[in-house]
């Protein structure tokens, strides 16, 4: 089983884990930070997805923190 890695922003793909020690430290490592809240998602394949922050949203979410209130701020 896998792990895909997408931006919850711009949906750019950031990376997939196939490797079910990998992913589970990923996991646990995102756990211990409160990160993984509502952003992994089955699916209907079973392949999981995980939704973090890109760096280039971070930048923009950091010049621009009224951002911050809004689940999705590119559509």
């Amino acid at each position: 089983m896998s792990l895909k890695i997408t931006c919850r922003h711009c949906k750019k793909p950031m990376g997939e884990i196939k490797d079910d020690t990998e992913i589970k430290e990923l996991l646990n490592d995102l756990s211990a930070l409160n990160e993984t809240e509502g952003s992994i998602h089955q699916q209907e394949d079973g392949t999981r997805s995980l939704e973090l922050v890109c760096e280039n949203c971070e930048e923009i979410l950091n010049e621009n923190p009224t951002l911050f209130e809004l689940d999705y701020f590119i559509h």
